[in-house]
């Protein structure tokens, strides 16, 4: 369920600054008081998010 949790995070960041997913995981890390994220689940959650062209 990392979706509605990346999802509401990409909203709080301003739309001219640039994060890596490193940066995402360790607030990813912080908020939830734990030591790892899992790449995976992280990297599909983004694929999900963002718009493909068609």
């Amino acid at each position: 369920m990392l979706k509605p949790t990346i999802a509401a995070l990409l909203e709080q960041l301003p739309a001219d600054k640039l994060a890596t997913t490193d940066a995402i995981y360790q607030i990813l890390m912080t908020q939830f008081s734990v030591q790892v994220v899992c790449p995976y689940d992280t990297k599909q959650a983004l694929k999900a998010l963002v718009p493909t062209s068609s």
